[in-house]
């Protein structure tokens, strides 16, 4: 699956412990089955605000992986380029403070 263009992965143990709360709920399963899709649906959700963030702010997304309790939307990053992208990088009237950011900006690039 994939949204805005970012690959959606379910680990092994989601498909593992849904199965597990089905097999929990045979009697009545009109409850569990929409409970854990509102469940994975919330952790999905909320992967894709970091998601978006991280793409708004340039950034870009590898992928989004869905656990059993949590998930993880995978984008590149490095400090330098957090302070490049709000704008920290040259609002300086500083020269010294000047010269450290030039110096970062000279030492990644190298």
């Amino acid at each position: 699956m994939e949204i805005r263009g970012v690959k959606v992965y379910a680990h092994w143990s989601v498909l593992l412990i849904g199965a597990i709360v089905l097999m929990g709920a045979v009697s009545d399963p009109s409850t569990a089955i929409p409970g854990l899709l509102c469940y994975y649906s919330v952790i999905l959700l909320h992967e894709c605000g970091h998601m978006i963030v991280a793409q708004r702010k340039g950034y870009p997304v590898w992928s989004i992986e869905i656990y059993p309790i949590w998930g993880i939307a995978r984008f590149s990053e490095t400090r330098f380029d957090i302070l490049r992208s709000e704008g920290l990088v040259r609002q300086t009237r500083d020269p010294h403070a000047d010269k450290v950011f030039a110096h970062a900006r000279e030492s990644r690039r190298a």
